[in-house]
């Protein structure tokens, strides 16, 4: 029955990012969303302390600076890293059942569990997606796939799921990624690098100019 349960819902809840099943990881499941819970939820979290500025910039202004996204390589939705100016997140499918599902979820863990994985993510995600732009962006890079459609349905829901979800006053399973970002961003050098990139050398003319300008200034300080 376990076995069953599990194909069951990974066919219709794959977008919890299910992974392989593990029978006694399933021993002690007492009803249906815990089995949920356990299904989408490592079996051991870092316990991070919470972040001093728990916000950071939207997918749009991330790429403005510099930041590159890239598809996460395993299922578990939990998965994110932020290293070599690269944010590598695992993909997520926006269907219709997510909200109802989630919303379940949600309640369940801020009721029996012992950690937020579940409401730390949803906070993280509406930071990152908080625009149109922000869900084309990682429908491109393959880390959200739309099922409703509309890219202005997306943040809609994450608006409403963030409004169920709660955090440790402590704890933030995602600080290290929000306080890497948040420092990526202060860089002076990197918003410069940025700029230079998509605004200065965004046609070969332009960059052509840029080179002889620097050509120039070298000769002229012989």
């Amino acid at each position: 029955m376990l076995e069953i349960t599990h194909e069951f819902t990974r066919f219709h809840c794959g977008f919890l990012g299910i992974e392989n099943f593990e029978e006694r990881n399933y021993l002690r499941v007492k009803h249906l969303v815990h089995f949920l819970r356990i299904c989408m939820v490592p079996s051991k979290l870092p316990n991070e302390v919470r972040s001093k500025i728990l916000t950071t910039p939207n997918v749009s202004k991330l790429h403005k600076i510099g930041v590159k996204f890239k598809l996460g390589s395993t299922a578990n939705l939990f998965d994110i890293k932020f290293r070599d100016e690269i944010l590598e997140i695992p993909r997520l499918s926006i269907c219709s059942p997510m909200e109802y599902v989630v919303k379940n979820l949600l309640a369940f863990e801020q009721s029996q569990c012992d950690d937020n994985l579940l409401c730390d993510y949803v906070i993280f995600m509406n930071y990152l997606v908080h625009t149109p732009k922000d869900v084309e962006l990682f429908v491109r890079q393959g880390i959200i796939e739309n099922l409703l459609g509309d890219s202005e349905q997306v943040p809609t829901l994450f608006h409403k799921l963030v409004e169920q979800a709660t955090f440790d006053s402590y704890y933030f399973q995602f600080s290290s990624v929000v306080e890497d970002l948040n420092a990526y961003c202060r860089r002076p050098w990197n918003k410069w690098k940025a700029n230079l990139k998509q605004d200065i050398l965004r046609t070969p003319w332009t960059a052509i100019s840029v080179i002889f300008v620097v050509i120039l200034l070298y000769l002229y300080s012989l």
